[in-house]
């Protein structure tokens, strides 16, 4: 079982203090798993760029110029996708402007209190403290949707 740091803040932020180490170390091996893969995959372009800039510079010694002709006709019916999809989506954008534009981003309302946010509920100020400071709860509703009953639930 993985434990935490317990959080000052409601709600919790993940930050780099806060991650155990496993995940740190499996994140950092998916991370350069990733990066390798990538490489692997562009092993032929990345060998051709380091052909062309080595000595004697600007001049492919190693390796032969790619069929730049048979790479097109591959990747024209992919560039003819994109190309129809950039019209269609700019046309769209210039028909539906003035819907686009009439809803201007609003602020971010200020974060409730405690104690509004139960008020706003109907619940005990009390209890959502407490509920805020476990990690797993399991939550029952009435047929209404107003909560009737929280328990802490396992940690999983």
């Amino acid at each position: 079982m993985i434990k935490l740091k317990p959080q000052d803040k409601w709600p919790p932020l993940v930050g780099t203090d806060n991650i155990p180490a496993l995940i740190l170390i499996r994140d950092t091996a998916l991370t350069l798993c990733a990066w390798l893969m990538f490489a692997y995959l562009l092993r032929k372009p990345i060998l051709l760029i380091l052909d062309y800039l080595r000595y004697p510079m600007l001049e492919l010694t190693a390796s032969s110029a790619p069929d730049w002709n048979r790479l097109w006709i591959q990747l024209q019916p992919y560039a003819l996708y994109i190309g129809w999809l950039m019209v269609w989506i700019m046309f769209w954008g210039i028909v539906r402007r003035k819907t686009l534009s009439a809803s201007a981003p609003k602020p971010q309302p200020p974060a409730l209190t405690t104690e509004e946010h139960a008020s706003a509920l109907n619940l005990n100020a009390q209890n959502l403290r407490v509920w805020q400071g476990s990690r797993n709860q399991i939550v029952h509703f009435d047929e209404k949707g107003n909560i009737t009953k929280v328990t802490v639930g396992p940690m999983l």
